[in-house]
């Protein structure tokens, strides 16, 4: 009886001890799977600020470009096209307000998203801006706003800079108002002048170039 009771004790310590070693082991790959988890979600977290920094950037540079002082006359205008200064600014001058470009209206046919967005990407590393080469993508969407019969001066215009890394991704949405001068161009030559170029008139548009237009900034979420 003694020698029997003697073998079950040398067990218990036995199978205490595997429990032992089991639990350590058990709280070792809880706190491995704690510290991946606070490690993964702070990197998560760095991407979503940089992005959102970076897409913050980004508008405010082409806000610059879109929001440039109304040309004193048309010759400033032309000046400055040809020296090729504010591509952007350009590109919306000829472009908006033209067939070739819809506006953005749910309520009209012809006029829903996928005729009246255009798209853009940049490169990280072209994009000027300091640490967007750590991003994985830029895009950037445009469109303006309308409906049949409106007027020019005060048409809405979004720009959505969207920044990619990983799986994070944030989108700024800049929205702005065309401003048309009161005065017209008293230097501006007739509607048969010749137009820009393709880099900022891809569909060879005319415009009227007595018309001096700016934009203004309305909002940014």
């Amino acid at each position: 009886m003694k020698v029997n009771i003697r073998k079950q004790k040398d067990g218990s310590a036995l199978l205490g001890a595997i429990i032992i070693m089991a639990v350590v082991m058990l709280l070792s790959l809880s706190l491995l799977m704690i510290s991946y988890s606070l490690f993964h979600t702070a990197g998560k977290r760095q991407d979503a600020s940089q992005c959102r920094e970076l897409a913050q950037s980004l508008s405010k540079a082409l806000e610059e470009e879109i929001t440039i002082p109304p040309f004193q006359s048309y010759q400033e205008q032309e000046a400055a096209l040809n020296e090729g200064k504010y591509p952007l600014w350009f590109y919306l001058r000829y472009n908006v307000w033209q067939s070739s470009w819809p506006y953005y209206n749910t309520e009209e046919r012809g006029h829903t998203a996928s005729y009246a967005c255009r798209y853009f990407t940049i490169t990280p590393s072209d994009a000027g801006i300091e640490g967007a080469e750590l991003l994985d993508g830029i895009s950037v969407m445009i469109y303006w706003e309308s409906e049949s019969g409106a007027e020019e001066a005060g048409t809405p215009l979004v720009i959505q800079v969207t920044c990619e890394k990983g799986r994070q991704k944030t989108t700024v949405t800049s929205t702005y108002e065309l401003i048309v001068g009161s005065t017209d161009y008293t230097d501006a030559p007739g509607p048969d002048a010749g137009t820009a170029g393709a880099e900022v008139n891809p569909n060879g548009n005319s415009i009227e170039n007595e018309k001096a237009w700016s934009w203004s900034l309305n909002m940014r979420e």
